[in-house]
């Protein structure tokens, strides 16, 4: 469970669902499609999974609706949707690769 991170300051008690990705371009922007964020309040981490392991620590970008970043290919990824506080809903998540 990430409960905070030091991309953003925050009260991250929901859970969290994490996508692995394996870079196949140099950058990519990972986003919530048609959010409404005053409704349900997601953010976007991104977690450098170079070391082998999918932690906090290893925040290198953050976005509350879209989060673009730059990748190394080849590297693991982990995208993770998290909940402000305590909340939790649906959601539709897009990785656009190659921008």
């Amino acid at each position: 469970a990430m409960d905070a991170s030091p991309c953003n300051v925050g009260n991250y008690d929901s859970a969290e669902l994490v996508y692995e990705w394996v870079a196949t371009t140099a950058t990519a922007e990972f986003s919530l499609i048609d959010a409404v964020p005053t409704e349900l309040n997601h953010d976007l981490f991104v977690l450098d999974g170079g070391e082998g392991q999918c932690s906090a620590a290893q925040c290198v970008a953050h976005g509350f609706n879209s989060v673009e970043f730059d990748a190394v290919p080849g590297r693991t990824y982990y995208l993770v949707v998290d909940g402000f506080f305590e909340e939790t809903g649906p959601f539709q998540a897009r990785l656009d690769c190659g921008r």
